[in-house]
């Protein structure tokens, strides 16, 4: 890891910079930005690797075309680490993946991996939500898929606690609009 992405996510982790300072920095310096995903795309490197997915989620919600080069690293990334990275991370890494569009051939691979992840109550509620987001986005491409999800979401939705249960009311207000 260059030292100086090492002392900027250090300095983040203080607050001693404006977060909004920060992403400016990263949009404006590619070789930043180039640090910053590649950690957020490693399963294993300490706290670094889910500061890093926090900073390039934020880097998504300013300039969401700086972050879409990394969209078939993201989702392979969440395939093949969900379950043996820190949530922080997985969290972070899915929340920007909330924000782009996939292949058809993704849209099958994220719905299935986001699908295990939101029907799971190992993972945190943040985690499952925004896996859930992804599955709607998707679903709302497939009228069989929103038919399929919303059904389950009631299911989950009687079942959960209240924060998860809002969310599950809200993703299946998005798909009600597809389904007839």
């Amino acid at each position: 890891m260059h030292p100086d992405v090492k002392e900027f996510l250090r300095q983040r982790s203080r607050t001693e910079v404006p977060l909004e300072q920060i992403t400016a920095i990263v949009i404006e310096t590619p070789s930043y930005l180039q640090e910053i995903a590649k950690l957020s795309l490693e399963p294993h490197n300490g706290d670094y690797n889910w500061r890093a997915a926090w900073i390039l989620t934020r880097v998504a919600d300013a300039e969401i075309e700086s972050v879409r080069p990394y969209s078939t690293q993201l989702i392979n990334f969440v395939t093949n680490h969900y379950t043996d990275c820190h949530h922080g991370q997985l969290r972070s890494n899915l929340r920007t993946l909330t924000l782009l569009d996939y292949t058809e051939d993704e849209d099958g691979i994220l719905y299935n991996t986001c699908g295990k992840i939101f029907r799971s109550c190992s993972f945190p509620k943040a985690v499952r939500v925004n896996a859930m987001i992804i599955c709607t986005n998707i679903a709302i491409k497939y009228s069989e898929l929103a038919v399929e999800l919303s059904s389950e979401l009631q299911i989950i939705e009687r079942q959960e606690e209240k924060a998860l249960a809002a969310a599950c009311r809200i993703q299946m207000k998005r798909l009600s609009r597809y389904i007839s």
